[in-house]
C-alpha cells in the first residue's frame, strides 16, 4: 500500500517534552506560553509580522471574513469546498472566477469581469492551488484600484516565497490550515497572517469571544484559540521542517523528471519556490484519468481528484465569470493527485510512476 499521504507524526519524546510543560503550570489554552512561543517561532521562519494562530484552516477563512466585514466574495472554482462553504456557512454570498488554463489559479481578467458586473461584490478571495502562487501583483492592483478586500486562501503554500518574499505577505490577510495532512501541521490548527496590526487585533478579539486582553467584551466573537497540545505538535513539526521540506522537493521534482514525457503539470509560477505539498497530474481526458485510477486501486496506491467537480457545481444558483466557466470545466476532469508525503520514498515514487506508465503509455 502507498498512501496519498501520511501525516507528519511528532515523535513522542519530543511532543511529550512540551505537553510536560504545559501540564506543570494547568495552562492548557488561552493563549498559552507554547502558543505563543509558536507564532514568534512562525513569524521568523515565515518572515511575518502579523500572525494569529487558531483552531484549524476553516475558522481562519471564517474569521478573515467577518473581521473584514465581507458581503459579496468573488472566488475561485477550483478549490477546496472549504474556501465556498465556509462564505456560505456565514451567509456571505459569493461568485465565481474562472481559473487561467496554465496554472489553475483564478484569473485576473475574470476578476475584473466580476467585478465589473456587480457593484456588490466587495472582496476576491483567491486561492494558491497546490501552492503554487496566483498573479497576487495583478489581483492586488484590481483590488486596491476598486476598493476590494483581497483575501488569500493559502492552506496549501505554507513556506512558499514569492520573489524572495513571503506570499502571506500580498493581499490584506492570507490564512494558513495547519490540518494533519498538511506539509506543517499541529494536528489541527491554521493561522491568519494580516497585512495590517488594526486587523490583527480585530481578530484576535473575535476568536477569543470578542474579548481584549483584559476581558472587555468589545464585538461578537468565538472561541477560536489553538490550544498548548496543538501548540506542542506544532513546535515539534517545525523544528523537523527543513528535512520534511527537503525531501518533498526531492520527491516532486522526480516526480515531474519520471513524468514529464507522458503527462503535464500545472505551470508552476517562475518567481516562485516550490515545497512539494502536493503532486497534481494531468491526463489528457478523465477517461485516461479513471484507467489511471483503477490501476492504481488495484496495485493499492492513494489517490484524490483533487478538485473534481469543481466548486460551482455544488453552488448552480451562483453567478459565474464568465457565465460558461469553460477553463475549470476542462481542468477538473483531467487533474489528479498523487502520492506525495514525508514518509514516502524514491522507490515508491518509481513504482507510482510505473503503474502510471503503463496505463498512458
Amino acid at each position: 500500500m502507498i498512501a496519498l499521504n501520511r501525516p507528519f507524526v511528532p515523535p513522542v519524546e519530543e511532543f511529550n517534552d512540551f505537553v510536560k510543560s504545559a501540564n506543570e503550570i494547568a495552562w492548557l489554552s488561552n493563549f498559552g506560553p507554547l502558543e505563543t512561543r509558536l507564532t514568534e517561532e512562525l513569524k521568523a521562519y515565515l518572515g511575518v509580522e502579523h500572525l494569529l494562530l487558531v483552531n484549524n484552516g476553516s475558522t481562519a477563512l471564517q474569521i478573515a471574513y467577518r473581521t473584514f466585514n465581507i458581503k459579496h466574495a468573488l472566488t475561485t472554482p477550483f478549490s477546496f469546498i472549504a474556501t465556498a462553504s465556509t462564505l456560505d456557512w456565514l451567509n456571505i454570498d459569493f461568485s465565481f472566477a474562472d481559473i487561467n488554463p496554465f496554472d489553475f489559479n483564478i484569473h485576473p481578467d475574470n476578476v475584473l469581469q466580476g467585478i465589473t458586473d456587480n457593484p456588490n461584490v466587495d472582496s476576491v478571495v483567491a486561492t494558491h492551488i497546490y501552492g503554487n502562487p496566483c498573479d497576487v501583483r495583478a489581483l492586488e492592483t484590481l483590488c486596491q484600484e476598486h476598493n476590494k478586500t483581497l483575501i488569500f486562501d493559502a492552506a496549501h503554500a505554507f513556506s512558499i516565497e514569492f520573489d524572495g518574499e513571503s506570499i502571506l505577505n500580498f493581499g490584506d490577510a492570507s490564512i494558513l490550515s495547519f490540518h494533519a495532512t498538511k506539509i506543517f501541521n499541529s494536528i489541527e490548527g491554521g493561522a491568519i497572517v494580516f497585512r495590517n496590526k488594526r486587523d490583527y487585533d480585530i481578530a484576535r478579539e473575535m476568536t477569543c469571544f470578542g474579548m481584549d486582553k483584559t476581558a472587555v467584551i468589545n464585538r461578537t466573537g468565538i472561541n477560536a484559540k489553538m490550544n498548548e497540545y496543538q501548540a506542542a505538535a506544532g513546535l515539534v513539526c517545525l523544528q523537523h521542517f527543513e528535512e520534511i521540506l527537503q525531501h518533498r522537493r526531492q520527491l516532486f521534482a522526480t516526480y515531474q523528471a519520471l513524468l514529464s514525457d507522458i503527462a503535464s503539470f500545472p505551470h508552476w509560477h517562475p518567481n516562485a519556490s516550490t515545497s512539494g505539498a502536493y503532486m497534481p497530474l494531468i491526463l489528457a481526458n478523465e477517461q485516461q484519468l479513471l484507467a489511471v485510477g483503477e490501476a492504481f486501486d488495484a496495485h493499492g496506491i492513494g489517490y484524490r481528484r483533487y478538485f473534481h467537480p469543481e466548486l460551482s457545481s455544488y453552488y448552480p444558483d451562483k453567478k459565474t465569470y464568465p457565465s460558461s466557466l469553460d477553463v475549470v470545466k476542462d481542468i477538473a476532469p483531467r487533474v489528479m493527485c498523487i502520492p506525495l508525503h514525508a514518509y514516502l520514498t524514491l522507490e515508491e515514487v518509481e513504482e507510482v510512476c510505473s503503474v502510471i506508465r503503463d496505463v498512458v503509455s
